[in-house]
């Protein structure tokens, strides 16, 4: 009778027909969650990474043109001092105010970097410093524009500086507007060589790799070596010195004359990209960095008609 009993309640409580998991059960679903915990990880990881990148794309586009509308501002009021070169000086009521419009090829030289869409071919980049005048009623103003404070010797990669200063027209003398932007030049040059920032202009925006700035003529012809002018009207010369590429120039327009049209060249290397390559220990390690990041270089390009220009 009680093995009756046992044998019924072991019926109604089937304790002892369940199993627990085994071992290898245990090993498989470890290893199936691991797997995807890791490809979820990596699809965020890959979808932060993609929204980071379109942020910094988009502060990139955003700060270059907002450089360029600067530029467009301050460059489309280009006047010219109306008075005529005299030897080496331009005499503007008795006082020197020199060049309406003047470019040269800063003494960081040019830089070819692989093109990241066509890698056969490469892109040279140039840094010119600009300078011209703008008139409001008898205020004049020089404004110019360099880059400088290159983080390493030989790399020309750096920061875009704007200069300005104004006078009455009775107040001009050498030291008031060009000369101011000369002494810059030369501080800056020697902040170039030895690889110090330059802190003597407010800065415009960073990692600028190519600056250039090009003239065009009534019809929209480039302004070339054959442009050069020398009369009582106006004077125009026109440089392509040998370290200079192919079809980029220097330009001075003294006189009457100034531009009819600017074409203004910007690169920029993203800034995430450009505090990288700040690392980098020296010039030819800096230099391949830069061959390998060329795709996180964009590029700027604006024509600006100049308001006083006769045509």
């Amino acid at each position: 009778m009680n093995s009756k009993l046992f044998n019924l309640a072991k019926d109604r409580n089937p304790v002892h027909l369940r199993h627990a998991f085994t071992v290898l059960e245990i090993m498989v679903a470890m290893a199936l969650t691991s797997v995807i915990v890791v490809a979820l990880m990596t699809m965020f990881n890959l979808t932060q990474k993609a929204f980071v990148e379109n942020v910094t794309q988009a502060d990139v586009m955003e700060d270059g043109r907002a450089a360029l509308t600067l530029l467009r501002k301050e460059m489309s009021l280009i006047s010219s001092s109306g008075f005529a070169r005299v030897g080496k000086t331009n005499i503007f009521r008795d006082r020197f105010v020199d060049f309406n419009f003047y470019t040269q090829m800063n003494p960081s030289g040019s830089l070819s970097v692989r093109n990241s869409i066509n890698t056969n071919t490469f892109q040279t980049n140039v840094m010119q410093d600009v300078f011209f005048l703008s008139n409001v009623k008898k205020t004049w103003k020089g404004t110019g524009y360099l880059v400088g404070s290159f983080p390493i010797v030989g790399v020309p990669i750096g920061t875009l500086y704007r200069y300005s200063r104004t006078a009455h027209e009775s107040l001009l003398n050498q030291e008031v507007l060009y000369g101011g932007f000369r002494k810059a030049q030369v501080a800056n040059e020697r902040r170039i060589a030895r690889a110090v920032e330059f802190t003597n202009l407010p800065p415009v925006i960073g990692g600028v790799i190519h600056f250039a700035v090009k003239a065009y003529d009534s019809e929209g012809r480039l302004y070339t070596a054959q442009s050069n002018v020398t009369n009582q009207f106006q004077t125009i010369r026109v440089e392509n010195p040998s370290y200079l590429p192919t079809g980029d120039y220097q330009y001075r327009f003294w006189n009457k004359k100034v531009p009819d049209y600017l074409e203004v060249e910007l690169g920029v290397l993203s800034p995430d990209t450009f505090e990288r390559l700040k690392l980098e220990p020296d010039q030819r390690r800096a230099l391949l960095f830069l061959q390998r990041e060329s795709a996180n270089i964009h590029y700027f390009k604006q024509r600006i008609p100049i308001r006083t220009a006769s045509r």
